[in-house]
C-alpha cells in the first residue's frame, strides 16, 4: 500500500506541470503555430493580422468568431484576418491543424510593439531606480521573453526590459486603460545595428572589416541575433519598434556609416513584416566616452556620429522618431562619474510613449495632445556670404539655458574648407551664425565632438540634435597659409585641404592664460587653445542624501571637484574627533595633576 501511494505521488508530481502549462501550438505532426502565438498574447488591433506556423496539411484557425480554412502544402502557411477593434476582455482564439484541437486562453487585442536594441534596451527593472514603479499588477499589459507572454505582476516583469516595462505603463495611465498594450522585449547587450539586419541589407563589406572591440574575426558575415530573434516574430502583427542602440558602432571610422545601416536595418525589418509605414521610435545615445576616448582595442569613440545619424534619420525617413536624452545627462551621473547603463529609465521612458502618442496615439483619436518628445531638430540651413541662418524643427520656445546669452557649439566651415568655432545669436526662434574675413559659408555643424554641453532646449525641456550640414555644391578653395593648427607646445600655418600636408612657421605658443574650466591657456600668436584648464571656480553640492553628504560639482563642466562620503563615515569621524579630544583632555589634566602633586615635594626639600 505503502509503495502504491508513492508511485502514485510521483506519477502526481510529474503530471502537475503540465497542468499549469502554456497552450501547447504544436500539433502531434505536420502543421503547428510559430511559438509567439501562447497564452495571454496580445494581438495587434487595426491592422490586418497575420497568423502563421509551419508545415503541411489541412487546418483552421477562429479569431473571436471568424473562421479561416488553411491548406497548406509548401512547409509553411499563414492567414489573415480583417482588423479588429481594442478588447480589454478576452476573445476567443482555437485552432485545428492536422486533426489536432487546441485553445489559446486570454488573448486581448490592443497595440504591440517590440523593444529592442542592446543593454540599454535590454537592462531589467531590477537593475534601475523602479522596481517598485512595477509593483502594480495589471491584465492588460502583457510583456513577452523567451517566447511566452506574461500578464504585468510586480514579479512577472522584474526580469523584463525597464523601458519596455515603464513605456507600457506610460501609455496605460495616459489612454485611461482603454488600449491592451503588448511589449516583446529582443535586445541583448553589446551588440550591432548590423547584427540586426539580414544579410540582405547588411554592408558586409564594410561594416565587419573594420576593427570593434565588440565583434572578432568569427562574427563577421553573421546575422545570428536578425535570424534568432526576428525572423520567427517577422509577420506577427505590431504597432511599432522600440530602439535603444548605437554604442557599439561608434568606432572611428564605422560610425559616419551608422545612417546608412540603421536605414538598412528599418528598411529589412518593414519588409519583414510586411509593413512599409513601421514607425521606429528611437532613442539617441546619451553622454558617455570623453572627447577623443578610446575603446579597449585602442581605437577612437565616435559617438558624435552616432547622434547625428540618428537625429538625421528622424528628420529625413518616414515614421521615425529620435528623443534626444542629451538634456538627461543628470540621469548617467553615478557618484559624478558617467555610467553606460543610466539608472533612471523613466525619462526614456515617457519621452518614447510621448513620441508614440504624438505620432500614433493622437492621429488615430485616442489621445487629444500632442506632447513633445524631442528636442530641436535642424530643419534647414539658409546661406547668405558669410552668415547662415538655421532653422529647426521642435522648436517650440527655443532657448539659451544657461547665462552666456549665445548658442555654444557651433562651428562653420569656410570656403577653403576649414572648420572655425563660433557662436550663434538666437533671433526669432532662429540661430544665425557669420564669421568675418570669409567669402561663403560652405557647412555648419553643432555637438562634433563626444561630450558636447549644448545649450540650445525648446520649452518642453529637450536639448538640441547635433547636426551637420554641407554644402555639397560648393568649391573649396587650396589656401593653405589661413589656417592654423597646434598641439600643446608648438603653433603652425597649416593647409586643411583634403591630402595636403603642408606645414609653415612653426613657433612656440607664447603668453595666455587659462580663465575657466571650460577653456584652455589661449596663445597670444595663433588665438588658439593650449595647455591646461583653468580652476573650477563655481561649483555646487549634488547627489546629496540623508546618507551621502554630497559631491562637490563644477556647475560649469560638471566634474566632481571633491568626492562626497557617506554620513555615517562623517559621523564616524565627528564621533572620533570628538572622543579622541576628550582623550587628550583627560591626559592633559591627568599630567596637570602629576605636575601638581611634584611641586611641593620639591619646596620640601629647599
Amino acid at each position: 500500500m505503502l509503495k502504491k501511494s508513492v508511485v502514485l505521488l510521483l506519477l502526481i508530481l510529474l503530471l502537475l506541470p503540465t497542468a499549469f502549462a502554456p497552450a501547447r501550438v504544436e500539433a502531434a505532426a505536420g502543421m503547428s503555430l510559430a511559438p509567439i502565438f501562447r497564452d495571454n498574447m496580445v494581438l495587434q488591433r487595426d491592422k490586418q493580422i497575420c497568423v502563421y506556423g509551419t508545415g503541411s496539411g489541412r487546418g483552421r484557425i477562429t479569431i473571436g468568431d471568424v473562421t479561416k480554412e488553411i491548406n497548406a502544402t509548401g512547409g509553411s502557411w499563414k492567414v489573415y484576418f480583417e482588423p479588429m477593434k481594442a478588447s480589454t476582455s478576452p476573445v476567443n482564439f482555437s485552432y485545428e491543424l492536422s486533426g489536432n484541437r487546441g485553445i489559446i486562453q486570454n488573448v486581448l487585442i490592443g497595440d504591440v510593439y517590440v523593444a529592442s536594441g542592446q543593454s540599454n534596451m535590454a537592462l531589467q527593472i531590477r537593475d534601475t531606480d523602479h522596481s517598485t514603479l512595477a509593483a502594480k499588477d495589471s491584465s492588460i499589459l502583457r510583456c513577452n521573453s523567451y517566447g511566452y507572454w506574461q500578464e504585468f505582476t510586480k514579479k512577472s516583469v522584474q526580469d523584463f526590459s525597464a523601458i519596455g516595462v515603464l513605456f507600457a505603463q506610460e501609455l496605460e495611465a495616459k489612454l485611461n486603460k482603454k488600449i491592451p498594450i503588448g511589449i516583446i522585449s529582443v535586445a541583448l547587450g553589446a551588440s550591432r545595428v548590423d547584427d540586426w539586419t539580414s544579410e540582405k541589407y547588411c554592408q558586409c563589406d564594410r561594416f565587419y572589416t573594420l576593427p570593434h572591440s565588440d565583434f572578432d574575426d568569427n562574427d563577421k558575415g553573421h546575422h545570428d541575433l536578425y535570424k534568432k530573434y526576428i525572423e520567427p516574430i517577422a509577420g506577427f502583427s505590431i504597432a511599432g519598434v522600440l530602439w535603444y542602440q548605437g554604442e557599439s558602432n561608434a568606432g572611428a571610422g564605422e560610425a559616419m556609416h551608422y545612417y546608412e545601416a540603421f536605414k538598412n536595418m528599418v528598411t529589412c525589418w518593414r519588409e519583414a513584416w510586411e509593413d512599409p509605414d513601421l514607425p521606429f521610435h528611437t532613442v539617441q545615445i546619451m553622454l558617455y566616452a570623453a572627447d577623443k576616448a578610446k575603446d579597449a582595442n585602442g581605437n577612437e569613440r565616435d559617438e558624435y556620429s552616432i547622434r547625428i545619424a540618428q537625429g538625421e534619420a528622424a528628420r529625413s525617413m518616414e515614421n521615425v522618431t529620435v528623443c534626444t536624452m542629451l538634456s538627461y545627462e543628470d540621469t548617467v551621473l553615478a557618484n559624478g562619474h558617467l555610467n553606460v547603463h543610466p539608472t533612471n529609465k523613466l525619462p526614456v521612458a515617457k519621452a518614447l510613449a510621448n513620441a508614440a502618442l504624438t505620432t500614433y496615439y493622437k492621429p488615430h483619436g485616442d489621445y487629444g495632445k500632442a506632447p513633445e518628445y524631442s528636442g530641436p531638430l535642424y530643419k534647414e540651413v539658409k546661406v547668405n556670404g558669410n552668415t547662415a541662418e538655421i532653422t529647426f524643427n521642435h522648436a517650440d520656445g527655443l532657448k539659451i539655458t544657461d547665462d552666456s546669452n549665445f548658442v555654444r557649439e557651433l562651428e562653420v566651415r569656410t570656403n577653403s574648407g576649414r572648420w572655425v568655432s563660433v557662436d550663434g545669436t538666437l533671433v526669432d526662434n532662429k540661430v544665425i551664425v557669420s564669421l568675418d574675413n570669409i567669402s561663403h559659408i560652405t557647412g555648419v555643424r553643432m555637438g562634433y565632438r563626444n561630450h558636447p554641453s549644448i545649450n540650445l532646449y525648446n520649452s518642453a525641456g529637450y536639448c538640441a540634435s547635433p547636426f551637420l550640414w554641407q554644402d555639397e555644391n560648393a568649391k573649396l578653395e587650396h589656401t593653405p597659409m589661413t589656417s592654423w593648427a597646434n598641439d600643446d607646445e608648438m603653433h603652425w600655418h597649416n593647409c586643411e585641404v583634403e591630402g595636403c600636408e603642408e606645414k609653415f612657421e612653426a613657433a612656440a605658443h607664447s603668453g595666455g592664460a587659462a580663465k575657466n574650466c571650460t577653456t584652455k591657456a589661449k596663445c597670444e600668436v595663433c588665438n588658439k587653445n593650449y595647455g591646461e584648464y583653468g580652476p573650477h571656480k563655481k561649483t555646487e553640492i549634488r547627489n546629496k542624501t540623508a546618507s551621502y553628504s554630497g559631491d562637490t560639482v563644477c556647475i560649469i563642466c560638471r566634474a566632481v571637484v571633491k568626492e562626497g562620503k557617506p554620513m555615517a563615515v562623517i559621523y564616524a569621524t565627528i564621533a572620533a574627533v570628538i572622543i579622541g579630544a576628550a582623550l587628550i583632555a583627560v591626559i592633559v589634566l591627568i599630567l596637570l595633576k602629576k605636575q601638581r602633586l611634584k611641586k611641593p615635594s620639591s619646596e620640601n626639600k629647599q
